[in-house]
């Protein structure tokens, strides 16, 4: 078996604090989006997505 090579991968750079609230600012999007889209199909999903979309039912 021949050796391992090195990895030629420079070191990660963490992300700033902008780059960190935009991903979270898209995820949010991608969720409300996600759960708008299962309210108007009448479906209901498991975890806490679904409990979001049954309080949504109840609250006007």
């Amino acid at each position: 078996m021949p050796p391992a090579l090195p990895a030629l991968h420079p070191p990660a750079r963490p992300h700033n604090l902008a780059e960190d609230g935009y991903a979270i600012a898209i995820g949010c999007a991608f969720i409300a989006m996600g759960l708008m889209l299962l309210k108007q199909a009448g479906l209901v999903t498991g975890g806490m997505a679904g409990v979001a979309l049954l309080i949504s039912y109840l609250i006007p």
